[in-house]
C-alpha cells in the first residue's frame, strides 16, 4: 500500500510510505520528495516610452503576476521622474522633474507558491520645445551705430515662467555691429530644446552736428 499525505497542494517537502502486503507483509519504505514555488507571470508596466518636460502628473500602472504578494514600482532618478502611490493597488502617481532618463522597475512580492517577480522598463523625459513668441527684445529698444556691438538682454518665457540664461537657454548674436538688422538666436538648454530667431535694427549714425576737422594738410592754402 502507498501513504500520502492528504494534503499535498502547497510548497513543501512530503514523504510517502510503502507498506508491503501479502507476500511482502512487514516491508516498509518512504521517499520524499519537494514541491517548490514557481514563477510569476509577467508583469507590465503602462505607460513608459516618452514623456515631455512639463507634461502634467500622470498614472502608471503594474499589473500581471501571479502571487498575492503587493506591487511596487520604483524610478532609478528621482529627480527626474517622481512616484508617489496611488489610491488603487498597482497605480503609481508620476510627477516629471526634469528632462532625462529612467528606468522603472516593477515587482511584485513572493507568497506561499509563487516566487518574486520583477521586470524594468524605459521612460524619456524630453526637452520641452521652445516656441516663436515665447521671447521678446527690449521693450523700445532701438540701437544707433555706435561702433560696438549689441547685446541686448532678451526675456524667454515658458507660459507666464521666466527662463534663466545659460541654465534654460543660450544667447547668440550675428551682425550686430554695423548699421543694418542683427540677429538674436535664442537655443534651449537643459530641459528646453529648439530655437527662436529674432531681428532688430541697427540704426545709421546722424553726422549732422558733428564737428569735422581735417588732419594731414596745412591749416591754409594759398594760390
Amino acid at each position: 500500500t502507498v501513504s500520502i499525505p492528504a494534503d499535498t497542494s502547497a510548497v513543501g517537502t512530503y514523504t510517502v510510505t510503502v507498506a508491503g502486503v501479502g507476500n511482502y507483509e512487514g516491508s516498509k519504505g518512504s521517499a520524499e520528495y519537494a514541491i517548490t514555488k514557481v514563477s510569476q507571470a509577467a508583469l507590465t508596466i503602462d505607460p513608459t516610452g516618452s514623456k515631455t518636460y512639463g507634461d502634467a502628473p500622470f498614472t502608471i500602472t503594474v499589473a500581471g503576476g501571479s502571487s498575492d504578494g503587493a506591487y511596487s514600482l520604483a524610478s532609478s532618478d528621482p529627480s527626474i521622474l517622481s512616484l508617489e502611490p496611488g489610491e488603487a493597488a498597482g497605480t503609481w502617481t508620476a510627477a516629471i522633474r526634469k528632462a532625462g532618463k529612467v528606468t522603472l522597475t516593477a515587482g511584485k512580492a513572493e507568497d506561499n507558491n509563487y516566487k518574486p517577480a520583477q521586470c524594468t522598463a524605459e521612460l524619456t523625459v524630453d526637452p520641452k520645445a521652445l516656441t516663436e513668441g515665447s521671447a521678446a527684445l527690449p521693450q523700445g529698444f532701438a540701437p544707433i551705430y555706435s561702433g560696438s556691438a549689441f547685446e541686448p538682454e532678451i526675456t524667454v518665457k515658458d507660459g507666464e515662467t521666466v527662463l534663466v540664461k545659460d541654465a534654460d537657454y543660450t544667447v547668440t548674436y550675428a551682425d550686430n555691429i554695423n548699421a543694418g538688422q542683427a540677429t538674436v538666436t535664442a537655443a534651449g538648454l537643459g530641459n528646453y530644446a529648439g530655437t527662436i530667431t529674432m531681428h532688430f535694427t541697427i540704426a545709421p549714425r546722424n553726422l549732422a552736428g558733428e564737428g569735422v576737422a581735417l588732419s594731414g594738410r596745412p591749416k591754409q592754402i594759398r594760390y
